[in-house]
């Protein structure tokens, strides 16, 4: 149902398959409202997602023709459709007469392909025994909801108020599909960010991570990348069209009341809404229509930072921009750093840039400094620059780098050092010889065995063994490998990837690094580059867990 095709950390690129239907996250549910329609469905169509409340539809002088048409014929709308239940009505406006069963039943009957059962609202300034018994009954009506989704993908609300044992205990029964982490959003309109990350951090690190995880409520881009970092998969809201309305106009920098635009005489952006007008012939819709397009502009940005490995400097880039939510990316980092240490990849494919001093707190730089200071030595040798995190931008304010640098064997037996265990590259690489690239003089390949047995890759500086390298690597580094089914043998031997679902055991290791494949009967077969982390790909059952490497 759910998997990663690329990740930085935490954060995620994945697939969702919703009835059949594939989406991309992250990614927001557009909220829409069949009584006011601020943006029509038809200029949604770069969005793969909208969410709409199932109590106002019950409540909706469109009901009859919504349940008679279902949700995608009304709204011509023809990708996966989400509905909420009406729990939010009860914290804003104090009116949600419905039950639990109604809710769920009406949401069948107009085709929802996401249902969300009515979890009880637990408010920020409850009491602890008011929060655990909200969380009780929501627990019941989460169990009467998987009793009757049938084929639909059931949203499990996370409830809990501010106490995070009685979140954790939220996360501990898994009914869900998705789980939607509620009653945030009081802390997201207060700027109340460190309290936002500690909840959702629990939740993060007491779910199994094969689950989508959906921010209920947060739909202001200034926020996507932190919670991405945390491993937020979902977004929603109708920000979009709530700020319009009163005139609010997103940047990604700050929220801009439009008569100030006016006064100006320009606006700041050139997306095809903003392109060619002026802020006096900006109407409610044509705000709501560019505040969707920053939404979209910054969810495909994180996107692409994950992909190219770089998302932490994008998201130090972001959390400068308001002063809380820095300070809230400073306490993810000191307080959840550890737990984040374990998804981390040293694999990148370019140096990454200096930000500033709390570079030293990245899980991946941390993660790096560990690992040499265990395996190598205390002080970084100058030979590493060209390797990932050392060759950083502006690295020499982040590590003490050693005067003397190691002989060019000898750098490629600290290598093997630092990527699989202390000691390990002078019993490998006995009778290597290295050979350099004419124009650079740089090492290149490692020669062993009347062949190729190794490569030094140019984007990280790491070094790639091939088959003979990674026979002989794995009988030293024990760790390395992930062990597969004997049904999926014949495959990885074809070069085919390592499928999550076919995997028996892993070892210990970080997403990116190289591993033996072996067989149940721990007989090496092959090799590959983990895409996933240990605990990653032993939640999930879809997806690759290890791209082979063909020899």
């Amino acid at each position: 149902m759910f998997q990663i095709k690329a990740k930085d950390g935490l954060a995620r690129v994945g697939e969702l398959n919703i009835r059949g239907k594939k989406i991309t996250t992250p990614t927001i549910a557009v909220v829409v409202n069949p009584n006011k329609m601020t943006v029509p469905i038809k200029d949604l169509k770069d969005f793969d997602l909208i969410i709409t409340n199932s109590y106002i539809i019950k409540s909706s002088k469109s009901r009859k023709e919504i349940e008679k048409k279902g949700l995608h014929k009304f709204f011509r709308w023809n990708k996966p459709i989400y509905t909420d239940s009406g729990t939010f009505q009860m914290y804003s406006i104090g009116d949600a007469r419905i039950t639990n069963e109604e809710t769920l039943e009406f949401q069948k009957k107009i085709r929802s392909d996401i249902i969300t059962p009515l979890d009880v609202f637990t408010f920020p300034d409850d009491d602890y025994t008011t929060a655990k018994r909200k969380l009780e009954e929501t627990f019941k009506r989460i169990e009467a909801a998987k009793e009757m989704k049938e084929d639909r993908l059931l949203c499990q609300p996370i409830q809990g108020g501010k106490f995070l044992d009685l979140r954790k205990k939220a996360c501990s029964k898994v009914y869900g599909d998705i789980a939607a982490i509620g009653g945030i959003v009081p802390l997201m309109e207060k700027y109340n960010f460190k309290d936002l990350v500690d909840i959702i951090m629990t939740c993060k690190m007491s779910l199994p991570q094969n689950i989508p995880i959906h921010a209920f409520g947060a739909g202001n881009p200034q926020i996507f990348a932190l919670l991405v970092a945390m491993g937020v998969d979902i977004f929603d809201s109708a920000a979009y069209a709530l700020y319009a309305s009163r005139g609010a106009y997103m940047t990604i920098e700050k929220i801009i009341d439009i008569n100030e635009l006016k006064e100006m005489h320009e606006l700041p952006c050139t997306c095809d809404v903003c392109k060619g007008r002026s802020p006096s012939e900006m109407t409610e819709e044509l705000i709501a229509r560019h505040n969707l397009n920053v939404t979209l502009d910054e969810i495909r940005k994180i996107r692409v930072a994950i992909k190219g490995g770089r998302f932490f400097e994008f998201l130090v880039n972001r959390a400068r921009l308001h002063a809380d939510i820095y300070s809230a990316y400073i306490h993810l980092l000191k307080e959840y750093g550890k737990f984040m240490e374990e998804f981390v990849s040293l694999k990148k494919k370019k140096a990454p840039h200096f930000l500033g001093m709390e570079t030293k707190l990245r899980p991946d730089v941390k993660v790096a400094l560990r690992l040499y200071k265990e395996r190598v030595g205390s002080k970084v040798n100058p030979s590493f620059k060209e390797v990932f995190p050392f060759n950083m931008l502006g690295g020499e304010n982040v590590f003490k780098f050693s005067k003397k640098e190691f002989s060019d064997m000898k750098r490629i037996e600290k290598l093997v050092d630092f990527q699989f265990g202390k000691g390990i590259g002078k019993k490998v690489l006995k009778g290597a010889v290295i050979e350099k690239s004419r124009k650079t003089g740089r090492i290149r390949r490692i020669l062993k065995k009347g062949g190729v047995y190794a490569t030094i890759r140019p984007g990280d500086g790491r070094i790639v063994f091939g088959d003979e390298g990674m026979r002989d690597i794995f009988k030293l580094a024990k760790d390395y490998y992930v062990k597969i089914d004997k049904e999926a043998v014949p495959f990885v031997k074809k070069g085919k990837s390592v499928f999550c679902k076919f995997v028996k055991d892993v070892g210990s290791f970080l997403a990116g690094d190289q591993v033996a494949i072996v067989d149940e009967k721990g007989e090496y077969i092959g090799n590959g580059d983990a895409l996933l982390s240990p605990k990653e790909i032993m939640d999930f059952d879809s997806g690759v867990a290890v791209v082979v490497r063909k020899n």
